[in-house]
């Protein structure tokens, strides 16, 4: 399927499987912003707010973290083996950073694609990609927001299977966690494009089947990555042990990320959560 390998020790790229968080789910979200009605670039100043509160609670100061958009905030859940911890998490997290925003005089909130004659505010731990990309590439990844989520497996076999039965239904999973009508996966679809080459998918919102361990040591060969998240499919295997599925669109409402959840481990052939 790749005859010529470009690079990449897969030995190097090898996920750790912990047993004890297999059928765990962790969620990543991006959230914006806002003040009177714009974006605003503001998330170094959020996020110094935030690791001070976090510490004062005893909680992980590294839970939030930058985005490309100096616009955007990233949250991290816990991996959770419950709907109702999952739930629990995605919410006083929410209602915490909403808070620490409101202090800035600002809004946080959840903004899947945002309009396209932005300025373009990049982090300053992503400079170097304003470099490196084309300016109509960097747009396109500066402009989207979504939801990931993470399933926690107990092998890479296991990582395989679930990763290839949530490509095979991807189509409906778009269905139900996009609010764009296609423009967020298209927009990310040039990303894609641009970083992937010969090896993109050739439609948007499509990633690979690996079929097998090889399948998938065969595609990071060629793909000619350092690190695991230097693999952009739609459905990747990380470096934390878990298949993360990156087409969701981005939601403030936990209980529609909830069923989602429910949907995907369905997929998966994971017992109700």
């Amino acid at each position: 399927m790749y005859p010529t390998p470009i690079g990449g020790a897969v030995n190097a790229l090898n996920p750790v499987f912990t047993q004890s968080l297999a059928g765990c789910i962790g969620i990543e979200r991006e959230f914006t912003l806002m003040q009177n009605g714009e974006s605003v670039p503001r998330s170094p100043e959020f996020l110094a707010h935030m690791a001070k509160r976090m510490q004062s609670l005893g909680l992980n100061t590294e839970r939030w973290a930058p985005e490309l958009s100096a616009c955007q905030v990233e949250d991290r859940t816990l991996p959770q083996h419950t709907a109702y911890g999952l739930s629990d998490d995605l919410d006083s997290a929410q209602k915490m950073g909403c808070n620490v925003a409101e202090k800035m005089s600002c809004l946080m909130q959840a903004v899947e694609v945002v309009p396209a004659h932005v300025a373009c505010h990049v982090h300053e731990k992503y400079l170097h990609l304003r470099e490196k990309l084309p300016r109509s590439v960097l747009m396109a990844a500066y402009r989207v927001a979504g939801v990931h989520v993470h399933i926690g497996c107990a092998s890479l076999q296991q990582a395989v299977e679930f990763h290839d039965a949530l490509c095979t239904e991807l189509p409906a999973i778009v269905h139900m966690t996009d609010h764009t009508n296609g423009e967020r996966l298209g927009l990310y679809h040039q990303v894609v494009a641009h970083t992937m080459g010969v090896y993109a998918p050739h439609l948007p919102g499509t990633s690979p089947l690996y079929k097998s361990i090889t399948g998938w040591e065969d595609r990071m060969r060629a793909l000619g990555v350092t690190k695991l998240a230097e693999c952009y499919d739609l459905v990747r295997i990380s470096h934390y042990g878990t298949v993360e599925l990156r087409t969701p669109g981005m939601t403030d409402s936990v209980d529609e990320i909830i069923g989602w959840v429910e949907r995907i481990r369905s997929l998966v052939g994971l017992p109700i959560f």
